[in-house]
Formats: structure tokens, C-alpha cells, sequence
């Protein structure tokens, strides 16, 4: 029965970057997108990891994605400020360069913090 069990187990290949005590920092890869968490140690056999405890485990990282703006926001960002064509931002680059570094801000907030501290 327990190797049944251990037979129909989604493992997935997981590189274990560190590990303290009975956990265990990884990463493997989600749809092509590679993601980190931390999983029990025990989870880990022979570098592949059950999918049931990636998906329970603590996630490490930003949610970049939740910071990112969409090609529709950076669509709406231009056309409220007039820029529809090339020849539109060929006047004034710098204009439609401030108006898209406006569109993500909190990215914006952060590389500005980091090159302020000299980790730029």
C-alpha cells in the first residue's frame, strides 16, 4: 500500500539551495517560472519533492507579478497623455519615459532606494 502511494506522487525536480534544521529552501520551476520556497527537509528524496508540499510550502521572494503593470496599463498610461504614435513619442521622450516610469511606482520606489544606497 505505502509504495502505491508513493507511486502516484507528483514529484517535481527541486534544487535545495539551503538548509536549516528541518527545513529546506527550494526551487523548481512552475510553468516555466521558476519559484522558491521552504519545505520540510524530510519532503526532499533524491532532489525531487512531492507537488503537494511545494504548493503547502512557505513562499520565498516578492510576488513580482503583483507589482508589475500590464501591457494595458502602460497602453492606457500613453494614450491619456496623448502619445498614440511614434511620431508621438519621438517629440518628447523623456515626457513618455516619465509617464511610464509612473506606471509602477513601488518598483520604481525600490530601485530608487537601492541606488540612494549605493546597491545600484
Amino acid at each position: 500500500m505505502e509504495s502505491e502511494k508513493k507511486a502516484r506522487r507528483k514529484l517535481t525536480p527541486v534544487q535545495v539551495l539551503s538548509q536549516s534544521g528541518e527545513a529546506a529552501l527550494v526551487e523548481y520551476e512552475a510553468g516555466g517560472i521558476p519559484e522558491r520556497v521552504t519545505i520540510p527537509a524530510e519532503a526532499v528524496e533524491d532532489g525531487k519533492a512531492d507537488k503537494s508540499a511545494l504548493i503547502a510550502g512557505v513562499a520565498y521572494g516578492e510576488d513580482w507579478s503583483a507589482l508589475m503593470p500590464t501591457p494595458t496599463d502602460y497602453l492606457l498610461a500613453l494614450r491619456k497623455a496623448g502619445i498614440w504614435t511614434e511620431e508621438d513619442l519621438r517629440k518628447d521622450p523623456n515626457r513618455a519615459a516619465s509617464i511610464l516610469s509612473g506606471v509602477a511606482p513601488r518598483v520604481n520606489r525600490i530601485i530608487r532606494d537601492l541606488e540612494e544606497a549605493g546597491n545600484g
